[in-house]
């Protein structure tokens, strides 16, 4: 077991993955014409950039649970918030934006992401 495992932060970015693979999930079974309608290419964009987001997010998470986390203004950590904040607010853009299954739910990802990378950068 880790050495900072804390139950509910770890239940918690379960849900978070597994609510962002049901997404993928079903858009894929909605079977979009990417290249035809531009508003599905928007959620398309939107669903790969709430991806990049919460990997980003699990990266800092899981390397804080065996390590403790980064030291005071470490660049690695710097970076991630910089492009996992970019991400999240690209994937909101991209879920009003888009048409199709699982709009409301990506956008739901997208802010609780926003709000990570702001509380993360706030602890700095």
């Amino acid at each position: 077991m880790p050495r900072y495992f804390h139950l509910l932060w770890f239940v918690f970015y379960l849900l978070f993955c597994g609510s962002l693979i049901w997404c993928w999930v079903a858009w894929f079974k909605s079977k979009p014409e990417v290249f035809r309608k531009w508003r599905a290419a928007a959620l398309c964009v939107g669903l790969v950039c709430a991806t990049v987001s919460t990997a980003l997010n699990v990266y800092l998470y899981v390397h804080a649970m065996y390590t403790g986390g980064y030291r005071l203004f470490h660049p690695v950590e710097f970076m991630c918030i910089r492009w996992g904040t970019l991400t999240a607010l690209l994937g909101i853009v991209g879920s009003i934006a888009g048409k199709g299954k699982g709009r409301v739910l990506l956008t739901v990802i997208s802010v609780l992401n926003l709000l990570t990378w702001f509380g993360d950068a706030m602890a700095q």
